[in-house]
Formats: C-alpha cells, sequence, structure tokens
C-alpha cells in the first residue's frame, strides 16, 4: 500500500475488528516499524500510554488519521477543484 506521503504514518485507525488481538473496528495506534511491504507493527495504547496490544497488521486494514485539517485540505486542492467549504478553509487559514 502508498501512503499519501513519503514516510509511513504516526498514527492509524484499523478499518475492521482484529479479534485474534480483541482490537475493535475503529482502535487506534501508532506504527512503532515496517515488517514488510504489507505489513507494519502498531502499538495500541491507552490515554494514559499504557499499551495493551502490539501487533503485525496489514496495511489495507489500517487508515492513516491526521491531526492537520488544513494539510488534508491542500492535498485537495492539489488534486482538483476544492469545494466550497474547503475553499473557506483555505482563506481562513492565510
Amino acid at each position: 500500500m502508498v501512503w499519501l506521503g513519503d514516510e509511513l504514518p504516526d498514527v492509524v485507525a484499523t478499518l475492521e475488528d482484529v479479534s485474534a488481538s480483541h482490537l475493535s473496528k475503529g482502535q487506534v495506534g501508532n506504527i512503532v516499524d515496517e515488517l514488510s511491504e504489507n505489513f507494519v507493527l502498531v502499538e495500541f495504547a491507552d490515554l494514559d500510554g499504557v499499551a495493551y496490544a502490539l501487533e503485525p497488521i496489514p496495511v489495507g486494514k489500517l487508515i492513516e488519521l491526521r491531526h492537520t485539517p488544513a494539510v488534508a485540505a491542500g492535498r485537495l486542492a492539489a488534486i482538483g477543484r476544492p469545494s466550497p467549504a474547503i475553499r473557506g478553509m483555505l482563506e481562513l487559514g492565510k
């Protein structure tokens, strides 16, 4: 899988349950290592930073999470004509 950036994303979420690891769809984790082209090692931790799972997950079962909407809007603008809402967000950022 090819991520949008040049590097692996820091924060990801599961796209489906990983029953063997007792992880539910939408669980958020941090990629800690790239195991192969198709698998990454993801650490899942609670809000206090205590890890409760460290699992190899296929990249196709993860989604990249972003904390900076302006960056995402900029990417959309580079792809094509942004929607009016995105254009408004871009104008606010100037």
